[in-house]
Order: C-alpha cells, then structure tokens, then sequence
C-alpha cells in the first residue's frame, strides 16, 4: 500500500556580508566582525559563514506525524594562492561544517531520497574540505588535491540548486553508492581532481578518490582512513553547450567490489553512468532534466531521475525572487526486492518443524511465487520444469554449495507478526516499517529430494 506524505518547511538562513549561494535557501548578511575580515581579504582569505535553520513538519503518511528543527552550520575559508603566496593560479578552501537537529527523515518519513540536504547520520563538526588547486595554461587545465566534495562538480545543475531535497544535488543512483557514501556532504574522502576547459562551452573533469570516505569506524569529526581494502572510487564527466541547451554525461566506478544483493559469495565493481540536460527558455525561466543508472547487482536503486523548472524575478520588489517545481523518482532493482537466500544450519535436522506441510505439485502445474519470478530474472540458466513441476536454478545450487536444487510450492510464506503464522506474502500490510515488524520467510527448498530449510 503506498502511503502519501505531506510536508511542511520553514527555512532560515544567514550569511556574512561575503554571500554564497547554498541549495536555494534564504540569505541575510551581517556585518564584518570589527577589522578581521578586511584585514583577511588584504591578504587574500576570503571568509564565509552562514547559519541554515530548516524547521520540518510531516503532517501525512510517512512513519510519524511530526515536527523537527535541522541545523547547519558552515565556515568556508578560501585562499587566492597568488596575494598570499605569489603563486599565479593557486587557489585552496577549508570548509569546516557542523550539523545538528534531528533525524527528521530517518525519523519521521523512512524515504530512500532525502526530503533535507542538512540530514546528517552523526551530529558532529568537521572539516568537510580542505583541498589545493593550480591553474596551467592560462587556466584551461587545472589540477585539485586534498579532501574534496565531489558534488561540488560532478553532477550538478545550477537550477536544481533551489531544492532542499537530497536528491536535487547528487542523483540518488550516485549518492547510494559507497561503504560511506561517494565523498560528497557530510563525509568526503582525499581526492585528485583534474579539468580541462578548452572553452567557455567545453569541459572535461576526471577524479579519482579514496573508495572508502571517512572511517565506518568512526564517525565522529575528521577521520582519514587509507588502506584496508577501500580500493578507489573514479569518476569522469563531460560537458558542452549548445545552441539549445547545456548536455553533459558522466559515469563512475569503484575498484574494490561490493557483496551482490541475491547471491551469497558474489561481488561486482559498483558503477553507474549519468546524463544531464539544462535549457534557458527565457533569461528568467531554466528547465533541468536528470537521468541515472546504477549497477542493479549492488545497489536499492538502478536508476533515479529528476527533472524540473526555475522561474527567477517573480517579484518586482525582489531581483532575487526565485519560485521551482521539480519532480524525482527513484526506482528499487530487482535484486533488491530479492530475498538473499543461505542455508539455516540452525535448522539441521527439524525439518519437520522448519516446514509447515508439503504439497507434491503435477505435470505442468508449477506455479510461481514472490520472490521466485524475481530470482528467476536475476539468474542466468533459471529454468522452470513443468515435466517435474520445479523450479531449477543452477546459480543457486552454486551459491548454497549443494546439488540439485530446486523449489517446490508453496515456494515461500512470510510471517504474519499479528496472527503469528506464516501466511502468503501478498497479504496486504504485512510488513510494517512503524511497527518495526522483521522479515521473516519460510521457503520450501529441495536438494536431491530432501527438505531443507533457507532463510534470509
């Protein structure tokens, strides 16, 4: 059953008199603290601070009705290379961010595409970035180091920029990816970042980072943590502008390998590719349209897409007066919905007790049940065999190291955490997030005409 959530924001934010623009969120400017910040642009430190305050209600659907308050704070120092150090084309930043409030996603709404970019896992302050750049050729090529905020480049459109919700800064096919995430807001990872830009119409950025961002161990402040299996995370985009519109594509890659979703033993390199699409219609309206893919075998979603429209100047009184409506889908793979199947040694010898009956099925009558059709889609050499009335699946006899192998109906029941018995896994509003109800399925599995018993 689909649940349909309906969320109220109120958002503040406020910023020193040196101004960026941060996700479309409201800007105030406050005065230079006595003599510091002159004497630091003199010398070529340029400050920045702003406080953002997003206050939340869900007041339909989701997990809990609910009203949470989420902060953020961030402190940019960033440094012309060539007045500080006489170093033509050095440019570098400290970024030192702190966030606090609630969960109010994981809390309140349980959505795989956050309603709020300040949602952070851990309440804590850290530096976010700290990097180096040099400009060569006239700075038509330029290299990075240092940690470094891959949205900050890669996969972004300037007029999604408005939204506060997750998905409009990184697409949710890219942001899933990583033990930790793919060295973007809150954690970031060391990087080495290169882009060529021939032209004011072309551009080529190409970056290779640590596989692994931060230290899962760790959460806490600034942790760097090389070695140890992270392998390196790649990515490269380019783009050009057109006469009709700005296109660009990119992809990604992870050099270590992540467990499969479905088959136990399995791994696969992450990866995905992306597109993205940005028109002006008129000098104060901007569409932007977002296409992604991620490998199917790793991740909960394989493609996500976002598309919408900026109108800038709605108000005479405000020049920077800005109104957006967009949309975003986020799509969950196959091997997602798949349950993940090992044997249940626990259950060695009981299974009288591990099974609820048996039910001999005829010549052409195999019938199939959730999640079987799913893992018949995901196993290559799967087979029905209507002579035998089973299910064979070569890959998974493989998998679970025994022979023979195959499943006979009913196939799988789920338990029902209300009447406590096993009943059949269409039953509607079976499993329940809020009502923190466990998964737990009984399949009938055969190997060489013996019972045995699986679980997920």
């Amino acid at each position: 059953m689909k649940k349909i959530v309906s969320i109220v924001i109120l958002n503040m934010a406020i910023l020193s008199n040196t101004a960026i623009a941060y996700n479309g969120h409201n800007q105030n400017n406050l005065s230079n603290l006595g003599n510091v910040k002159p004497y630091l642009n003199k010398h070529g430190i340029n400050m920045e601070f702003m406080y953002t305050a997003d206050i939340m209600s869900n007041v339909g659907g989701g997990l809990r009705n609910k009203t949470d308050m989420l902060g953020n704070i961030d402190l940019i120092a960033n440094i012309d290379g060539e007045v500080l150090l006489g170093q033509k084309g050095l440019t570098g930043s400290i970024y030192i961010l702190n966030n606090h409030g609630s969960k109010f996603d994981a809390d309140n709404i349980g959505s795989i595409q956050g309603v709020n970019n300040i949602e952070v896992g851990k309440r804590t302050t850290k530096v976010l970035e700290a990097w180096v750049n040099q400009e060569f050729v006239n700075g038509k090529f330029e290299v990075l180091a240092g940690l470094y905020n891959l949205n900050s480049e890669f996969y972004v459109t300037d007029s999604s920029g408005l939204f506060i919700n997750s998905t409009f800064g990184i697409g949710t096919d890219m942001s899933q990816s990583g033990e930790n995430g793919p060295s973007i807001f809150p954690t970031t990872s060391l990087a080495l970042r290169t882009r060529w830009q021939p032209n004011d119409n072309t551009y080529v950025i190409a970056a290779v980072l640590d596989g692994v961002s931060g230290d899962l161990g760790e959460p806490d402040g600034t942790q760097i943590s090389l070695g140890g299996g992270d392998g390196e995370l790649y990515a490269l985009e380019g783009g050009y502008n057109f006469n009709f519109a700005k296109v660009a594509i990119g992809g990604w890659f992870y050099s270590a390998k992540t467990a499969d979703l479905v088959i136990a033993g399995d791994k696969h390199n992450n990866n995905g590719i992306y597109t993205m699409l940005e028109k002006d219609f008129s000098a104060n309206t901007t569409g932007f349209m977002r296409f992604g893919f991620a490998n199917k075998n790793v991740n909960q979603v394989d493609y996500a897409w976002s598309t919408g429209v900026l109108f800038k100047n709605i108000l005479n009184s405000r020049t920077d007066s800005q109104l957006g409506i967009a949309i975003s889908k986020a799509h969950n793979s196959l091997s997602y919905r798949t349950v993940n199947i090992g044997l249940d040694n626990s259950e060695k010898g009981n299974e009288k007790s591990c099974f609820e009956s048996e039910s001999l099925v005829g010549k052409n009558k195999a019938r199939i049940y959730f999640p079987i059709k799913v893992i018949k889609s995901n196993m290559r050499g799967c087979k029905i065999d209507y002579d035998k009335g089973r299910f064979v699946c070569p890959k998974l006899e493989k998998a679970l190291g025994i022979s023979g192998t195959y499943f006979r109906e009913p196939y799988v029941l789920c338990y029902d955490s209300q009447t406590k018995n096993y009943v059949s896994c269409n039953t509607k509003n079976l499993f329940i997030k809020a009502r923190r109800d466990r998964v737990l399925l009984k399949t009938y599995l055969y190997s060489d005409g013996s019972l045995k018993c699986i679980r997920k």
